[in-house]
């Protein structure tokens, strides 16, 4: 994602320097068929985050979108998700994808902060095991951090 707001003309990225996105889970699962409960609604409330993310340890820019992302926050609702999966469309394309061909003791590690990933269907005759942990930084004010 970085190198896809690296590709923004300056005037893109001039637009998008102060705006606001939600991200829903309910939106994004609600695309194709209704895949949350009501529970998950609750424990998954939409949340607003900045289109533009800086990285905290590199200062690089990077956007901040994908199917999550809802609509920017005061702008036309339908005009702004057309933007987004344009943004989204266009981050997507080579070179800067990467599909991972798994071998056995393959272990894939990314940044969740600058990078769109998504599983992708893989023989159901196969067993597969994934171990997901997530570091979180040194903000005191971090929910992840709280949470322990």
């Amino acid at each position: 994602m970085r190198s896809a707001y690296d590709a923004l003309d300056t005037a893109r990225k001039d637009w998008l320097a102060d705006k606001l996105v939600v991200h829903d889970f309910a939106y994004s699962h609600g695309k194709s068929a209704d895949l949350t409960t009501d529970a998950e609604r609750v424990a998954l409330p939409p949340v607003v985050h900045p289109v533009v993310r800086i990285h905290e340890e590199t200062g690089r820019k990077s956007l901040f979108v994908g199917r999550h992302a809802s609509h920017i926050v005061g702008e036309d609702v339908e005009r702004s998700r057309s933007l987004l999966r344009e943004l989204t469309e266009s981050a997507c394309q080579p070179p800067r994808i990467f599909t991972h061909r798994w071998q056995v003791g393959d272990l894939v590690i990314w940044d969740n902060r600058c990078v769109l990933h998504r599983g992708r269907p893989w023989p159901t005759d196969e067993p597969r095991i994934l171990f997901r942990t997530t570091v979180a930084c040194d903000d005191p004010d971090n929910e992840w951090q709280l949470s322990r």
